[in-house]
């Protein structure tokens, strides 16, 4: 499985604007102090991001198991089965401020599979979050 592609810090302007490689114009989203960006459609307070962040990032370090891309919108983790509950909380208060996330949970015996789609214009918001994943799951 490829990595997906992540943007280096020296490629984001100020003001959160950063060029779309491969189509020559720049689409606007916000960086927040961890130079991680957000698109404006998020409506969590700014102030609250690098919680939210710090959310994910435990759940990646500490209640996943396994990540794996099943196309360029969806993204699918395994996690450890008592995790589920702090990851349907999570994913409900994200869907709640970023409405273009759509978050379905399963069971396959002893593994819970949480699968992340968003719509094709929101597919690098999906990239970054995939790869902090990885850096979860290779720190745990």
């Amino acid at each position: 499985m490829r990595a997906p592609p992540v943007l280096p810090s020296k490629l984001l302007a100020p003001g959160g604007l950063h060029p779309v490689l491969g189509y020559g114009f720049t689409v606007v989203c916000m960086t927040d102090a961890t130079g991680v960006w957000v698109l404006e459609a998020c409506t969590l307070p700014l102030v609250e991001r690098p919680l939210r962040l710090g959310e994910f990032d435990a759940l990646f370090a500490h209640g996943s198991t396994a990540q794996e891309r099943l196309s360029p919108t969806v993204l699918r983790w395994t996690l450890d089965p008592p995790a589920e509950l702090t990851a349907r909380d999570l994913t409900a208060r994200e869907t709640a401020c970023c409405s273009f996330f759509t978050f379905g949970f399963t069971v396959d015996g002893s593994a819970v599979h949480l699968d992340v789609e968003v719509p094709s214009a929101q597919a690098e918001v999906l990239d970054a979050l995939a790869a902090r994943a990885s850096a979860g799951l290779a720190a745990a």
